[in-house]
């Protein structure tokens, strides 16, 4: 059952990324590099905490934190449970003071950004990457949490 579960995840988040992050050379996607070594950055999951259990369906925002500002095009992406769930629009400020309980970036003056999603399925664990839309780059793994 477990081995069919990671299947599942494998194809949803291949099908996804292919949709939205590779092109296509005779009918075959080519991804490219991970979209934040395209432009030179690093990012961390700051909201909800990375690894955190028990974050409500009903979370509204996931925040990364970035070593540059993340232009247009770029969106988080949660995988998990059969899922793949894309933030609506472009990414955008966080809020100041973050909403806690959250993770410091550890790297010196994060820029944060926040993608908004709609109520989440519950009891899921969602793996959180990074993308860029516009590129062929693969999404980029910034941590992960567990829904309630």
């Amino acid at each position: 059952m477990r081995r069919n579960y990671i299947w599942l995840v494998a194809a949803v988040f291949g099908i996804g990324t292919a949709a939205c992050s590779s092109s296509t050379t005779g009918g075959t996607p080519t991804p490219s590099s991970s979209c934040l070594a395209e432009v030179g950055a690093s990012s961390a999951l700051v909201f909800p905490a990375n690894s955190a259990v028990g974050v409500p369906d009903n979370v509204g925002q996931v925040i990364i934190g970035t070593t540059t500002t993340l232009p247009a095009g770029w969106q988080i992406v949660l995988t998990g449970g059969g899922f793949l769930i894309t933030s609506a629009g472009s990414l955008t400020p966080a809020p100041n003071p973050l909403p806690t309980p959250n993770t410091i970036p550890p790297f010196p003056n994060p820029i944060y950004q926040s993608g908004a999603f709609s109520t989440l399925p519950a009891a899921t664990t969602f793996q959180v990457s990074v993308n860029n839309t516009g590129s062929t780059c693969i999404p980029t793994v910034v941590g992960v949490f567990t829904t309630q």
